[in-house]
């Protein structure tokens, strides 16, 4: 193997080591973006307890039982709204703890998403620095054989060839799932910031279904992706 083809094979070598680096992290925000789904839903279920309506007003044998059984107990429960006082700080302890984890998993996909940016910006900056060392490469020596001004016809030449092979593949997979997962965080940050105890029910349900959806994501894409890495 010539020298060209030895720093060839060397970058590609680089390239996917980075790329599997890349993928392993992706792998790790996908099961976070999995567990983060689970807080969502438990603010859900317990925004769906503490804002549920009283029972008299939705069933007429609920309100023929207190009406002939108002006792003061009784009156207090339904003054609570059929609520303990207990369960009811039982619940908003709930609510607060299922917000605070998903604040949580904000900061740490915030940091995996930095270190996908990170590496993806190696794997840009090591091809485009084999692109120029070999397109200069390969104008001079064109230059020296044919003392021509054909030199950008050379150039693209060269560089056609580099952007043909396996590394710059998988630097444009990682440069387009980058922006994915960049979109799918940016959602799920507008979720998490806008929940609080007046977000209806009607919209918590969206926000679930959205997050488990992953709209921003082609997973067609990540399979042809992770195919690089067990290839």
């Amino acid at each position: 193997m010539d020298h060209e083809g030895l720093l060839e094979d060397l970058i590609d070598k680089t390239v996917d080591t980075i790329f599997a680096d890349f993928m392993s992290r992706c792998a790790k925000l996908e099961e976070l973006a999995y567990a983060g789904e689970g807080f969502l839903r438990g603010f859900y279920r317990e925004q769906e307890i503490c804002g549920r309506a009283p029972l008299y007003k939705t069933s007429s044998v609920v309100d023929e039982v207190i009406n002939s059984n108002y006792t003061d107990k009784l009156v207090e429960y339904v003054e609570a709204g059929f609520n303990k006082h207990e369960n009811v700080v039982k619940n908003i302890s709930k609510l607060n703890s299922c917000k605070l984890r998903l604040e949580d998993y904000l900061i740490k996909a915030k940091v995996l998403l930095d270190e996908l940016e990170r590496l993806k910006h190696n794997a840009i900056d090591i091809i485009k620095h084999a692109i120029d060392e070999h397109t200069s490469d390969c104008v001079f020596n064109f230059l020296e054989d044919t003392k021509t001004q054909q030199s950008h016809s050379v150039r693209e030449d060269a560089q056609e060839s580099l952007l043909l092979n396996g590394s710059m593949s998988r630097s444009t997979l990682m440069t387009i799932i980058y922006g994915m997962l960049k979109l799918e965080f940016t959602m799920q940050e507008k979720i998490i910031l806008s929940l609080n105890l007046k977000t209806s029910s009607s919209l918590l349900e969206s926000y679930c279904l959205f997050w488990e959806l992953r709209p921003n994501i082609d997973d067609n894409l990540m399979h042809q992706a992770w195919k690089y890495v067990s290839g």
